[in-house]
């Protein structure tokens, strides 16, 4: 079979013939996971992008450059180049940190049969910034229980501001951009990388944020993130919001690469 990618936005459906002329762009197989979702969320639409791959030939360009922290053995490559059979070692990156994921593992996540369902379906959604639909109300729903909710600067809303204004000047979703940044940064939002404070490295990074986590790779991936906002002048937190989500959408999002699906797979 083909590779498809979906995204979802949010629109009204006048009827089911309408849903069923959606459907026709897809392979059989994606069809009953489709109208299973339709019957729940009958406003959603759903569009094919045909890739001129076949799911085995996306899945042999993807075996060189995808890798996993995972200590599973089971998720691990096997093949020439990723496996030492002299040694019985894994090749790796980082000191052992990263290693290349055997070809089953990468064709069950890249098949997208596999996700078409209420829980994963996201990972299709388009993330692109639709002002119309994508609102401050919407985003305080995201926000909700976390620590982008309470602001800072005694500005409760503070964060919202920051977030929309973001998601205008990059074009990317409001609501990926909160997304992202709390699960960079935690529900609660302590890390050094955007607490402003940091009194490592001898101080020299104080004062400077990074709320999504660019450039924080490596061996000590707190100092490189800190080191990535020092180089951009990012000693405020509107500012990392906004010209970190520039970055995103100039990277990702405004490249092609609009669903989360995309940025795994560069296909």
């Amino acid at each position: 079979g083909y590779v498809f990618s979906k995204y979802i936005k949010e629109d009204t459906i006048e009827t089911d013939t309408s849903f069923e002329a959606q459907l026709a762009a897809f392979p059989e197989s994606y069809r009953g996971y489709l109208r299973e979702l339709h019957a729940v969320y009958p406003n959603w639409k759903f569009y094919a992008d045909n890739i001129n791959l076949t799911l085995d030939e996306a899945v042999k360009l993807e075996l060189v450059r995808k890798v996993t922290d995972l200590k599973s053995l089971s998720w691990r490559s096997m093949d020439l180049g990723s496996y030492d059979w002299g040694t019985g070692n894994w090749v790796s990156t980082e000191k052992g940190r990263w290693h290349y994921v055997s070809r089953e593992v990468i064709k069950y996540y890249m098949d997208p049969r596999n996700f078409l369902n209420a829980n994963y379906i996201y990972t299709f959604m388009q993330q692109n910034y639709d002002p119309v639909h994508q609102t401050e109300e919407g985003l305080r729903k995201v926000i909700s229980g976390t620590f982008l909710e309470k602001g800072y600067g005694g500005d409760k809303d503070a964060y919202v501001k920051d977030i929309m204004a973001a998601a205008s000047s990059s074009k990317v979703n409001p609501y990926i951009l909160a997304g992202t940044i709390i699960q960079e940064q935690g529900v609660n939002g302590t890390s050094k990388l955007i607490s402003g404070t940091c009194s490592d490295y001898n101080g020299e990074y104080k004062g400077y944020y990074n709320f999504f986590n660019i450039s924080a790779n490596g061996e000590n991936p707190t100092l490189n993130g800190l080191k990535y906002a020092k180089d951009k002048g990012w000693n405020t937190r509107s500012k990392a919001i906004i010209e970190g989500a520039e970055f995103c959408g100039n990277s990702y999002v405004s490249a092609g690469q609009n669903t989360y699906f995309y940025m795994n797979y560069n296909i």
